[in-house]
C-alpha cells in the first residue's frame, strides 16, 4: 500500500510500552507498525521501552530502553532451560500462571505486573524526554500493565495529555485470569485501573467488548482494532518455509503458542479434532503443521497424529513466509472470553490466507464471519472442527482480496490514522 502524501511531522509522541520489537508476538509488531506509520499522519514518535524487550531501536523511532532488576537477573542467570528448543526465561510473564515458585513470587510481588520495577525508571527516563523534546502527548499501552503507570506518573508530573491503549483487557477479562482467590492483590489492582482509567485523557481498546466496559466505568472507551500490515519477507525465508510443508498435501499451519498466550488455551481440541481426520480422510492428504514453543503436554497430545508436524519457534520472517504459504491457517481462541481477537488473526488476514477459526461467540468469530475471511467451527467439538477441516480440503474458501473496502478499512495506515484523530481531539488547545 503506498504512503499518503503528508507533511513534514509537526507533533511528538511519546510512546511508553515495556514490550517492543525484537519480541515475536503481536503487541511488538503493533508498536513497530504505529512507529512506521505515525509520521505520515504529522505525529514522529520516541519510544520508552525496556532492555527486557531486546536491544535496538524500534523501526526509525529514537528510543530509550531502560533497564530493571528482571533484565540483569536473567543476565547473570543466562537462559532457563530450554522448552521447545526455545530458551524460556524462569520469570516471564508466560512463566506460569501455574505453580511453582515463580507463580509464588509473581503472585505476591507482580503487581499489576512482574515487570513492575520498571516503573520508576521508565518514569525518569520518559520525563527527561519531555523535558529535551516538549512531546505534545503521552501514549501508553498495555500489556504489561506497568506502561500505564508510567504514564500516569509522567502526565501528573507535566500536565501533558495521555492516551491509554489496552491490548487485552486490565480486569475486565484480563489476560492472566480472575484473582478471585487473591482478594487483596484484586482490590490493589482494581485501585490501580480506577486510576488510569479515571486520569487518563483517552482510553484505546483493541476490542469492542473491551471499549464498550471502558465506557462504561469511565465514560470513555474509543475502538480502534488490531490490524494487518505489508511485511517483506526475505527470499531465504520463502525457501526455507515451502521445504517445511509437503507440497502433495493439504497444509494446515498454525503459529505460535497455546497456553503460553492465553492460560486457559489449549491444543486439546484441535488435537482430537486430527486425530478424526486423520482416521477418516477424503481423498487428499491433510497435514498440520505447528511452529511455536509448546510445553511438554502439549507436544504430548500431538505425538500420536502422524498427520501434524511439529517445529519450534523459528524468526518472524519465517513464519510470514509459512503463513504465506499455508493452503489454510489454523486460530485458536480459548473459551469464554468473548473480547479475544489476537494480534495473530490479523497476521493471518495479512498473509490473504483462508483462516479456519476454532472460536465461538467472541470478537475473533465476529471478524472472521463478517470479513469473511474462512471459517468458524466451535472451539470445543472436534467433530465439527474435523468437518469443517475436510470440506476446505475439498472446496477452497474464497477470500476477498487485500485491497478490498472490508479488508483496506483494517491496513495499520489506516488505522494509526484513526489513533492520531484521538490524539488531535486530546491536544486541541493545549
Amino acid at each position: 500500500m503506498d504512503a499518503l502524501v503528508r507533511p513534514t511531522p509537526q507533533k511528538r509522541l511519546l510512546v511508553v510500552s515495556h514490550i517492543s520489537p525484537p519480541q515475536p508476538n503481536a503487541g511488538a509488531a503493533r508498536l513497530e507498525s504505529l512507529v512506521r506509520w505515525l509520521p505520515s499522519w504529522g505525529w514522529e514518535p520516541t519510544v520508552v521501552t525496556s532492555r527486557w524487550a531486546g536491544d535496538g531501536s524500534v523501526g526509525t523511532a529514537q528510543t530509550v530502553r531502560v533497564g530493571e532488576p528482571l533484565f540483569w537477573y536473567r543476565r547473570l542467570r543466562k537462559r532457563a532451560e530450554p522448552v521447545d528448543g526455545v530458551s524460556r526465561d524462569v520469570l516471564s510473564v508466560e512463566a506460569g500462571a501455574r505453580g511453582g515458585w515463580a507463580n509464588a513470587l509473581v503472585q505476591r510481588l507482580g503487581v499489576p505486573d512482574v515487570h513492575n520495577m520498571w516503573v520508576l525508571p521508565a518514569a525518569a527516563a520518559a520525563l527527561r524526554i519531555v523535558h529535551a523534546e516538549r512531546p505534545n502527548a503521552i501514549m501508553t499501552t498495555s500489556p504489561e500493565e506497568s506502561s500505564h503507570l508510567v504514564g500516569m506518573i509522567v502526565s501528573a508530573i507535566t500536565g501533558l495529555p495521555w492516551v491509554a491503549e489496552f491490548r487485552d483487557g486490565w480486569r475486565f477479562q484480563p489476560l492472566r485470569g480472575d484473582l478471585a482467590d487473591k482478594p487483596v492483590r484484586r482490590a490493589v489492582e482494581n485501585r490501580m485501573e480506577r486510576l488510569v482509567g479515571r486520569r487518563a485523557d483517552a482510553l484505546i481498546a483493541v476490542t469492542p467488548p473491551i471499549a464498550e466496559d471502558l465506557r462504561a466505568r469511565f465514560g470513555k472507551g474509543v475502538w480502534i482494532s488490531n490490524g494487518w500490515d505489508d511485511v517483506s519477507v526475505d527470499p531465504t525465508a520463502e525457501r526455507e518455509a515451502a521445504e517445511m510443508l509437503d507440497p502433495s498435501a493439504f497444509n494446515l499451519v498454525y503459529t505460535g503458542t497455546f497456553s503460553a498466550s492465553k492460560y486457559s488455551q489449549s491444543p486439546e481440541i484441535l488435537a482430537a479434532a486430527m486425530r478424526l481426520v486423520y482416521g477418516h480422510q477424503p481423498s487428499r492428504n491433510i497435514r498440520l503443521t505447528i511452529v511455536g514453543a509448546l510445553t511438554p503436554h502439549e507436544r504430548d497430545a500431538f505425538a500420536a497424529i502422524p498427520s501434524v508436524r511439529l517445529h519450534p519457534h523459528r524468526p518472524r520472517e519465517l513464519v510470514l513466509a509459512l503463513q504465506r504459504r499455508a493452503d489454510v491457517l489454523v486460530l485458536v481462541t480459548p473459551p469464554g472470553d468473548p473480547s479475544i481477537a489476537t494480534g495473530k488473526l490479523w497476521e493471518y488476514v495479512g498473509a490473504a490466507r483462508p483462516i479456519l477459526a476454532l472460536a465461538q461467540d467472541n470478537e475473533a468469530a465476529r471478524l472472521v464471519s463478517t470479513l469473511k475471511v474462512g471459517l468458524v467451527a466451535p472451539s470445543g467439538d472436534a467433530a465439527t472442527i474435523a468437518g469443517a477441516i475436510a470440506a476446505l480440503a475439498l472446496q477452497p474458501h474464497k477470500l476477498p482480496g487485500l485491497e478490498s473496502p472490508s479488508i483496506r478499512r483494517f491496513h495499520r495506515q489506516a488505522l494509526t490514522g484513526e489513533l492520531v484523530g484521538v490524539l488531535e481531539r486530546i491536544t486541541r488547545g493545549r
